[in-house]
């Protein structure tokens, strides 16, 4: 029972410490969890990196994106670009039957 207890308290614990937490996934790539729900985003802005992905999955370039977003900068989008990389690179495949 105790130790049930202790394991509740120190999850609270830990959740309220991530929820007021951000995590930098690379310089220009960040985590806040009050906004856009905790999705990545660039650094300082709400413009989350999925959708700069999307848009240069569209064919959108990155001169484009900066006429768009001219608060960004080249290096940032470049970031954005590599987080994808990685994530894409460090996912596990399951083979489910």
């Amino acid at each position: 029972m105790f130790a049930t207890s202790l394991r509740r308290q120190r999850s609270k614990k830990y959740l309220r410490n991530f929820r007021q937490s951000i995590f930098m996934a690379n310089e220009f790539v960040e985590y806040r969890p009050g906004i856009l729900r905790g999705k990545a985003v660039i650094n300082g802005t709400r413009i989350g990196v999925d959708l700069i992905l999307e848009k240069i999955g569209a064919g959108e370039t990155i001169e484009e994106l900066l006429v768009a977003y001219p608060f960004l900068t080249r290096e940032a989008i470049l970031a954005c670009i590599s987080y994808g990389a990685a994530l894409v690179r460090n996912e596990i495949l399951l083979d489910v039957e």
